[in-house]
């Protein structure tokens, strides 16, 4: 590691203001636990996702956590991070992204768009900075357009298996736009766009880009922030142009050079 680097302390970490109070006072806590009784393993912990890229919403987002640890962590380590994270899940809703130094540093051809999005939103919480890693652009084209494909089969089946539950369905919907969200994203900068930061923004700048119907993205994304399921018709009306408009999105970036 580099001896000039600014290791971060979890008590001088402004986090981001959409996380509540509670949230926080969880994280600092989960944080000062991990680096006290995981410190021989622990490199760091950053926050990511969206409470990392200011769309956090209480009620729906968890709270993302990538934890790197040594290469030579072995099964005691990984015991220490789970008495201490099976304890904080009594008070803070997250999932973990564990992985080793090595693992990380060579990781970015297998998951091209969350290194992407880690490279670019992330808040560093305790140790090392995360080093910059380079993610190739035709990993992220590819990535993206079988991030739309698997939106598109993931909806089809969905309705296929529960066509009678409309609120399953539409659970299912409004749980991938965060998804979408990172996906278009991506698509964004390999266009050469600006990407907002705010996901109806970010629905609005990939509409003008990629000829997208813009008016449904904003519909949809009103009902998931007022967390309502819509009737019929408007309900099978929204679900077959979501559909269309995901398969849109795929052959839209297959096309990208």
């Amino acid at each position: 590691m580099d001896s000039n680097q600014t290791f971060a302390s979890i008590q001088s970490v402004e986090f981001p203001p959409e996380l509540s109070p509670e949230v926080v006072a969880g994280l600092r806590g989960l944080v000062q636990s991990l680096a006290t009784g995981a410190r021989d393993a622990l490199v760091t912990v950053a926050l990511y996702g969206d409470a990392a890229r200011g769309r956090f919403q209480g009620e729906t987002s968890d709270v993302d956590l990538l934890l790197v640890i040594r290469d030579d962590s072995g099964l005691p380590a990984l015991d220490a991070l789970a008495t201490i994270l099976q304890g904080a899940k009594k008070t803070v809703r997250f999932e973990t992204f564990v992985i080793t130094q090595t693992e990380y540093v060579r990781s970015a051809d297998a998951f091209p768009l969350r290194w992407l999005d880690l490279q670019r939103n992330h808040v560093l919480l305790h140790g090392a900075p995360l080093p910059v890693i380079q993610v190739d652009r035709e990993l992220v084209r590819i990535r993206c357009e079988q991030s739309a494909k698997s939106h598109v089969l993931q909806l089809r089946h969905t309705y296929i298996e529960k066509r009678d539950d409309r609120r399953a369905i539409w659970a299912a919907v409004t749980g991938s736009l965060s998804r979408l969200a990172v996906t278009l994203t991506a698509v964004l900068e390999l266009c050469g766009a600006a990407v907002p930061v705010a996901r109806r923004d970010i629905f609005a700048a990939a509409a003008q880009t990629l000829g997208l119907d813009g008016v449904l993205l904003q519909r949809l994304e009103a009902l998931a922030t007022e967390h309502r399921t819509p009737a019929d018709p408007e309900f099978r009306e929204l679900l077959g142009a979501y559909i269309t408009l995901l398969a849109k999105v795929s052959e839209a970036v297959d096309e990208l050079q």
